[in-house]
């Protein structure tokens, strides 16, 4: 008995992988939040609090002052409002998403702080316990 070789056409396996990275895209970009969609603080601090910068600028500085551990540089941004003070549990609504989607835009939907808006990562983020 003679084996047969089985080839596979060059093209077809470009085409395959081509389809497994689309699928593989396309489920991670429907995992992301969207707007309108309501989530839980959870900052995964022992306080149980997480700062939140009310603008990218804000988030910037906030990035900053985190690296460097500047702590009088914090109370100044909470002290001027730039940056709330936000607790674990707070319910929240996705408003929007910076380009890179790595800070989503939410508005407390919740608390002494509902109405207001502020940017956090997406890791801050979880779905309500129903």
């Amino acid at each position: 008995m003679s084996e047969e070789k089985f080839r596979i056409n060059p093209r077809w396996a470009g085409l395959g992988a081509t389809a497994v990275i689309f699928l593989a895209l396309a489920l991670w970009a429907a995992s992301l939040p969207r707007a309108g969609q309501e989530f839980v603080i959870e900052s995964g601090s022992p306080q149980g609090t997480l700062y939140v910068p009310i603008t990218l600028e804000a988030a910037k500085e906030l990035e900053r002052i985190n690296r460097e551990g500047d702590k009088v540089s914090l109370a100044r941004l909470v002290l001027v409002g730039q940056v709330l003070v936000v607790a674990d549990g707070t319910r929240a609504v996705i408003r929007d998403h910076s380009w890179t989607r790595s800070l989503y835009q939410i508005r407390m939907s919740a608390g002494n702080l509902a109405g207001l808006t502020g940017w956090v990562p997406r890791k801050v983020l979880a779905k309500p316990h129903r």
